[in-house]
């Protein structure tokens, strides 16, 4: 149980989980920094973490053209032939910029 007055490095990583069509699960951190610190100064094994099951827009939106879905979206689709626009590679739905798909 945790209580306002739990230390950070207790409370450990929320890692987001992403499957991608099926491919293997991807895992990202982000901004664990000053929590993985607390952990290697006090010496301790291990630190805990909390996966988060999440879509690949998810990850899309943290990493914007950087993201390792956008790029296979859109190396998938110049393999085909197809144009990708802007709002396709980043997973939005056309005519509502504001709602990713899948959410």
């Amino acid at each position: 149980m945790t209580t306002p007055n739990t230390p950070l490095w207790r409370l450990g990583f929320m890692v987001l989980c992403a499957d991608a069509d099926g491919d293997d699960n991807y895992y990202f951190a982000f901004g664990g920094c000053h929590r993985w610190a607390a952990v290697q100064h006090l010496g301790l094994p291990t630190i805990r973490a909390k996966l988060i099951k999440v879509s690949p827009s998810t990850i899309d939106t943290y990493l914007g053209a950087s993201s390792p879905f956008r790029k296979k979206r859109q190396a998938a689709a110049a393999a085909t032939g197809a144009a990708v626009t802007t709002t396709q590679a980043a997973g939005v739905e056309v005519g509502n910029p504001t709602v990713p798909k899948g959410q």
